[in-house]
């Protein structure tokens, strides 16, 4: 698969989702068998991807199962559950092409905040570092001093980050390959590097990934190093 045809895929889910998201209210909630909330909304797009994708192997949030194997598309029909049931829009639709386990130009990412395509109405400094909400009000980050700005899904941040909106995103909590290849591929075109535990991550080769997480210029990496 080459970029255009990769770019042509995520444009027909956009529409797709774009004419049926309305009827998909109110939204409904259920558990899973681990405790963790699931929407119609995040079944409804994972039909509809998953439909465009018939014949590709899918690596998604949604499966039972997950084998990591290449060439694969790596989903979250929704990233940010909780921010969807709170209706605040901070919440995205992460889909990633991987040729292969190594994040270069065989590879390609998409973050798509549906309520909000261009990403214009959150005011966002150069300076701020990007962080879960759920992580800042649990005082994850009340020993650090420095410019956090909490704010929406690990995906969600990622596409702002890509959208030049704050300095760099930082996690303290473990994250599944669905939650940040889209974000990571996106980025890393754009001259940010991916760390993991301070150290640059240039495969996407299992399934979680452990903190602390950083996405940054490479320039920056020591700046934050000493906050995190």
């Amino acid at each position: 698969m080459d970029f255009q045809e990769f770019d042509l895929l995520i444009n027909a889910i956009k529409v797709e989702i774009l004419k049926e998201i309305n009827g998909w209210y109110p939204i409904k909630i259920n558990k899973k068998d681990d405790g963790t909330s699931v929407t119609n909304i995040d079944i409804e797009i994972n039909k509809i991807i998953s439909k465009k994708l018939v014949g590709f192997k899918i690596i998604s949030e949604e499966n039972v199962e997950n084998n990591l194997s290449f060439p694969s598309f790596v989903i979250d029909p929704v990233d940010g559950t909780k921010e969807l049931i709170k209706d605040n829009n901070q919440w995205s639709i992460s889909i990633a092409y991987l040729n292969s386990k190594k994040l270069d130009e065989n590879c390609y990412g998409e973050v798509i905040n549906i309520h909000d395509l261009n990403l214009n109405s959150i005011d966002i400094k150069s300076h701020e570092i990007l962080v879960s909400n759920s992580e800042f009000n649990k005082g994850l980050y009340a020993s650090y001093e420095s410019n956090f700005k909490a704010i929406g899904s690990i995906a969600y941040k990622l596409k702002l980050l890509s959208a030049g909106k704050g300095k760099g995103v930082v996690t303290l909590r473990p994250k599944s390959i669905w939650d940040i290849a889209a974000g990571t591929i996106l980025l890393r075109k754009m001259g940010f590097v991916f760390y993991e535990n301070g150290h640059e991550v240039k495969e996407l080769a299992k399934i979680r990934f452990t903190p602390p997480m950083i996405w940054c210029r490479q320039e920056d990496l020591n700046y934050f190093k000493k906050i995190i």
